[in-house]
């Protein structure tokens, strides 16, 4: 979704393009109970792909004759934990090779989530590359 935020100084006005973070592709619940048909889940990537995350979900990318890299924006910037104190976070990139399907995560809220409740996940090509995210909850 593509918002336009006017920003006036003095006498000029300038206009800016905001992008809100929505889910870009579809979500699809995954049971122990059932069985996923990728081939219909599967979407057309991206280069900038967005997917819901409830902390159980998990993306999936195939690629085409050409491997490429995932790369995992993350939000939080560190973590801290007692006795080990505070950690930098960054981004996690996955190399998918040619002609593989590839399960990446799942994401845990704190770290991955946008404010919009969405995971960011940069591609280094789209060209024949198939993206799905499935979650586990239950």
């Amino acid at each position: 979704m593509k918002k336009l935020l006017l920003v006036t100084t003095g006498l000029s006005l300038f206009v800016a393009s905001v992008f809100a973070q929505a889910a870009n592709i579809s979500t699809t619940a995954a049971s122990s109970f059932n069985i996923l048909n990728l081939t219909t889940s599967m979407t057309t990537a991206i280069s900038n792909t967005y997917f819901t995350n409830d902390g159980d979900t998990m993306l999936v990318v195939k690629t085409g004759a050409t491997g490429i890299s995932a790369t995992a924006k993350t939000q939080a910037q560190t973590m801290s934990q007692a006795g080990y104190g505070s950690v930098p976070l960054t981004d996690l990139t996955v190399a998918v090779p040619a002609n593989t399907y590839a399960l990446i995560g799942p994401f845990p809220q704190g770290r991955w989530n946008t404010p919009q409740g969405t995971v960011q996940v940069q591609l280094t090509s789209t060209t024949a590359v198939s993206v799905s995210a499935i979650s586990q909850s239950q």
